[in-house]
């Protein structure tokens, strides 16, 4: 031996439980420093796709099946460009859906079962 006394079985148990915890503790402070940090659009900055913004209003449905320089258009753009899935016809875990105009962007979401909330979310559409 090494002059060291051998390691319990409850004293390895233990070490793997800290061990486990700083993993888990590091994580949860990663992912809650992602979410603090807000994606931001800066007063005075375009950032909608040139294209679409140039083309005559209306004349151009964009990638994600919405007629440009529409409010629509505009935040189905930034939520994918934000890491969210949107599109016009998506589906949700119900099915297909229809989004269409803002109006009737809550209650399709609520029927193909895409989560909704009332209080304002990055990534969830509210009421």
């Amino acid at each position: 031996m090494n002059g060291m006394a051998p390691i319990t079985r409850s004293e390895t148990a233990v070490r793997y439980i800290r061990s486990t915890t700083v993993v888990l503790l590091v994580a949860m402070l990663v992912a809650a420093l992602q979410l603090a940090v807000p994606r931001v659009a800066y007063a005075g900055t375009d950032d909608y796709p040139t294209d679409l913004k140039s083309a005559a209003k209306d004349s151009v449905v964009d990638p994600w099946a919405f007629y440009n320089r529409e409010c629509t258009s505009w935040s189905a753009w930034r939520m994918q460009r934000d890491g969210h899935t949107m599109t016009n016809g998506m589906s949700g875990p119900r099915g297909p859906g229809w989004f269409g105009n803002a109006n009737n962007w809550y209650s399709n979401a609520v029927a193909i079962g895409i989560p909704t909330t009332t209080i304002a979310s990055a990534g969830l559409l509210d009421e």
